[in-house]
């Protein structure tokens, strides 16, 4: 079982807008996880190599609303197509300078979720404004 260091807010990392969409989302089951979490945390400085991330990654949890989330995402972002990243299908998409992707399986609570990735330097996850982040993570980075 993954254990996190104590919740670390993400207040001001996104603007207003993304901001209100990621709550929205939240509300539908999707959750950020990874490299953008790790640096919404902003326990590293804004130096450091772990405050950088390539892409923005939505996960679902197991009560999640796929449908209505891609359909919202389509509205938003520039869709970009679907492809196949180790066995799972990604939906991508294109805000601005950003690759936006939603995973769409399997669908489990953050918690489970991170524990299938394969770079602890990624087990983070954003909830509620909030960015949890694993020791190992933190270790790690």
């Amino acid at each position: 079982m993954i254990q996190f260091i104590a919740p670390l807010t993400t207040n001001g990392f996104f603007c207003d807008k993304f901001q209100e969409k990621l709550n929205k989302i939240e509300d539908l089951g999707g959750y950020i996880a990874g490299g953008c979490a790790r640096a919404a945390s902003r326990a590293f400085s804004i130096e450091h190599p772990a405050s950088r991330y390539e892409d923005i990654d939505f996960f679902l949890d197991q009560n999640a609303a796929y449908d209505t989330i891609f359909t919202q995402f389509k509205e938003w972002f520039g869709y970009l197509g679907t492809n196949d990243y180790n066995g799972v299908e990604v939906d991508n998409f294109k805000s601005m300078d950003r690759k936006i992707q939603l995973i769409k399986q399997p669908f489990l609570a953050p918690e489970k979720q991170l524990e299938r990735f394969d770079l602890s330097v990624c087990q983070a996850f954003i909830y509620d404004g909030h960015a949890h982040v694993s020791y190992q993570c933190w270790d790690d980075c």
